[in-house]
């Protein structure tokens, strides 16, 4: 039995494909250009000429760089059943926490109540935030949740079936999703994070309804808050456990494995997603140093900065001695030559930090713009 994960060439995002026996998850989908180049490519490898099967399909929030591939494969089933054609795929449910199922879950102040309706109108959204510059990011995420709901609904495909409250939150299934040999268990987020969430926003939306929030604010607001509320899985198979984090904060990733009754050895993975396409600021040296792994999967193609070269700098410190392997998603070459990568000296620092890798430790860039593959059967490493 094999627990197998392929990381998608998801260019500033995630797109990836979990599998293990005939269970197949899909989580997440990249930003725009990635269902085109590589999401609808792999599913008709997966489909081999007809439909993929898809037995999860698991968004983890809704920033633009995860949800929108997602988008665009929910509208290439609908024009395929417009069409009478064969679909991409068939998905049997789907784990996605809409803007507005967070802000509902309690009853809404008159302030909330206002987010609430605008989150699901464009139109007023869109005036609010007309030459507000990257602050429309905050709508973008919004009104990208709202479509992907009404797809769903459109599509029938069941949303956070099994979840108490309809929340894909820690604590809210009996017991853990399972399809043949493959098993989830959702850690994260837990419902002190969604009302955190909740409250930011009904903090907030007053001053973003007055213009008198600044763009560094709503910016983030959008990053931050979203972010925190990232569906975060441990997932197993074979005796093989992979955890899966979004973009989630390190130290809360930490707090709800411990909720989770997870400690010691109990907090190594055999694959550890890195957080938020291996930014150095959800991770920390105490982070790294307790939940620990033999590959870690970094995407991130260079775009904001990502993978950050801190990042490496704090994992060699915290894993000295240890053997492992790092696996991105993009050659090396293709990272450091990013506009958004290739300044205040970053390329030349993540040159000096890999010479200076531990000799436990394999970088393995991808290399081609093929993405990353990580296949682990019983005993192996």
């Amino acid at each position: 039995m094999t627990l197998d994960i392929t990381a998608l060439p998801a260019r500033h995002g995630d797109a990836l494909l979990l599998s293990a026996g005939p269970a197949r998850v899909l989580i997440d989908g990249g930003p725009s250009r990635v269902w085109d180049h590589a999401l609808a490519p792999a599913l008709a490898t997966l489909g081999r000429g007809g439909p993929a099967s898809i037995d999860l399909m698991m968004v983890s929030h809704i920033d633009a760089d995860h949800i929108t591939g997602i988008l665009e494969l929910t509208a290439a089933l609908s024009a395929a059943h417009q069409g009478g054609k064969p679909p991409a795929a068939k998905i049997r449910e789907t784990w996605f926490n809409g803007f507005t199922d967070a802000l509902a879950l309690a009853e809404p102040a008159p302030a909330e109540a206002a987010a609430l309706s605008l989150s699901s109108a464009s139109g007023p959204l869109a005036t609010l935030f007309a030459g507000q510059g990257d602050a429309r990011l905050v709508l973008s995420s919004v009104s990208q949740g709202r479509r992907l709901t009404d797809a769903l609904d459109t599509l029938a495909i069941p949303r956070n079936p099994g979840f108490a409250g309809g929340l894909a939150i820690a604590g809210a299934r009996r017991d853990d999703w399972r399809c043949g040999p493959l098993t989830l268990r959702v850690i994260g987020p837990d419902m002190a994070a969604v009302e955190k969430l909740r409250r930011k926003w009904a903090q907030q939306l007053p001053r973003i309804l007055a213009r008198e929030a600044s763009e560094a604010e709503l910016v983030s607001l959008d990053r931050s808050v979203y972010n925190l509320s990232s569906i975060v899985v441990v997932a197993e198979a074979g005796g093989r456990r992979a955890l899966l984090t979004g973009d989630a904060r390190g130290d809360m990733i930490l707090e709800w494995l411990c909720a989770a009754g997870l400690s010691g050895p109990e907090l190594h993975f055999d694959i550890l997603k890195m957080p938020h396409h291996g930014s150095d600021r959800n991770i920390d040296l105490a982070f790294l140093s307790a939940v620990t792994a033999d590959h870690y999967l970094v995407s991130g193609d260079g775009k904001h900065g990502n993978p950050e070269p801190r990042m490496f700098e704090l994992l060699f410190q915290a894993r000295r001695g240890a053997r492992y392997r790092v696996h991105l998603t993009y050659p090396l070459g293709a990272i450091c030559a990013h506009r958004e990568f290739d300044r205040d000296g970053r390329t030349e620092r993540l040159r000096c930090i890999l010479e200076r890798a531990p000799a436990g430790c394999i970088v393995e860039p991808a290399d081609a713009a093929g993405g990353a593959r990580i296949n682990l059967s019983a005993g192996s490493s």
